[in-house]
């Protein structure tokens, strides 16, 4: 996404439509999901969809010659 677009709902509409979707297939018991810890809004934004933190990963990805968490994220479909 690039920065003009960022903040307008988008990624929020785009997930909600996504989770829509998953919840009608039948068998689907939950959704996982990582994110870099520190991306705060990313991790908000998936909070604020249902989705519970349940671990982390640590040193999970090396990026620009540094390591970076990840969290681990579970939506419950039932």
């Amino acid at each position: 996404m690039s920065p003009g677009e960022q903040g307008q709902g988008n990624g929020r509409r785009l997930l909600q439509a996504l989770i829509y979707e998953l919840r009608t297939m039948e068998g689907l018991e939950q959704v996982l999901l990582t994110v870099v810890s520190a991306n705060i809004p990313a991790v908000k934004l998936y909070e604020k969809l249902g989705f519970v933190r349940y671990g982390t990963e640590p040193r999970a990805l090396l990026v620009d010659g540094d390591y970076v968490d990840e969290a681990l994220m579970a939506l419950r479909m039932g």
